[in-house]
């Protein structure tokens, strides 16, 4: 009997030993486990940090694109508010072409017109003409023939109110009126 005592006693401290040493292992994996679970919480920690970083930019990213496209209809609906004015503004365009076409072709025929006016005694800058006839008007000047010799004066040294029956434009647009 003391031999299946002994093999008895050898049978329970085996298992003991064996379980001792399966504690010391369990106890270096529970650290390493423990080690890994810490670095996988900072990873997910870190991961979390990422999306909220990303969450936002997506964030600021769709109000950008909102306000472009708010921005973009405004702008549409401004596109629509002037086009009358654009049109009619090519409409100026347009008719200040025409007119100044019809303008170019009317200055010589108007300036044509006044050859063999007779002025009788013009008086310009204490110069006196006596017997003036118009030869003829350029954009700048008035040429006439008195008592056979050809004069040139400048349109701006007239009378007004030779330089209105003359049509000089400097005078009309600058308004100038007769004074009675």
């Amino acid at each position: 009997m003391e031999l299946n005592f002994k093999k008895l006693i050898a049978l329970a401290v085996f298992p003991a030993f064996l379980l001792a040493g399966c504690q010391e292992n369990e106890d270096e994996e529970m650290a390493l486990l423990d080690a890994e679970y810490e670095e996988l919480e900072d990873k997910i920690d870190e991961q979390q940090a990422i999306q909220s970083k990303l969450t936002k930019e997506k964030n600021d990213l769709t109000k950008t694109i909102r306000d472009f496209q708010y921005n973009q209809k405004k702008e549409a609906g401004m596109l629509l508010a002037i086009q009358p004015i654009v049109d009619y503004t090519e409409k100026l365009g347009e008719s200040e072409t025409y007119l100044d076409s019809e303008l170019d072709l009317w200055r010589p025929a108007t300036r044509d017109s006044f050859k063999g006016v007779e002025l009788g005694n013009l008086d310009v800058a204490g110069k006196s003409y006596p017997a003036a006839v118009i030869s003829s008007v350029t954009g700048d000047s008035l040429i006439i023939n008195s008592n056979g010799a050809e004069e040139t004066i400048l349109l701006e040294e007239l009378p007004i109110e030779l330089r209105l029956k003359l049509v000089h434009e400097a005078t009309i647009e600058a308004g100038e009126v007769i004074k009675q």
